[in-house]
Order: C-alpha cells, then structure tokens, then sequence
C-alpha cells in the first residue's frame, strides 16, 4: 500500500524531487549567467543518471533476492513502475 503501490523505489523518487525543488527554487537566481544554468543542468542530469541506475540495481538485487517469492513477484508484476509512476 501507500506509495509503495506506486513506485516500487519512493525514496529514491522523492530523492530526485528533492533535487529537482533545489534546481526550480534556484532558478529565479541563474539569470543570464550561462555557468550558473550549465552547472545546474548538469547536476541535475547528474542525479537523475544516479537514481536511475541505482533503481536499476536495486530492482536486480531484489529480483536475486527475493524472486521466485509469490508475495514478491505478485507486488512486483502490480507495481510495475521501478523509479517514476506511470514511466516504464
């Protein structure tokens, strides 16, 4: 239940809202300075690329640990969105 009937990985997900709350309340202060949105972009990008791939190897880790498991593979197979709800 809860928003783990969403997202298989919620805390990572609202790891990268996090981030992404820092990028959009940062933004009224880049300007027109072209360093201040490149470094932000980055990070940004940056973080994103280190959940999705964290997920990913959570997802694999939990699939050797836990597969096979009814109770597994039935919340598994009902939440099939690892990182971002309704995103395969």
């Amino acid at each position: 239940g809860g928003l783990y009937a969403l997202t298989r990985h919620p805390n990572y997900l609202f790891e990268l809202v996090y981030w992404l709350g820092l990028y959009v309340g940062g933004i009224s202060s880049f300007g027109k300075n072209p360093v201040a949105w490149i470094c932000s972009s980055l990070g940004m990008a940056g973080i994103t690329f280190i959940m999705t791939n964290a997920t990913k190897k959570l997802d694999k880790q939990q699939e050797e640990k836990y597969g096979g498991q009814a109770s597994f593979d039935s919340w598994k197979k009902n939440v099939p969105y690892p990182l971002v709800p309704f995103k395969k």
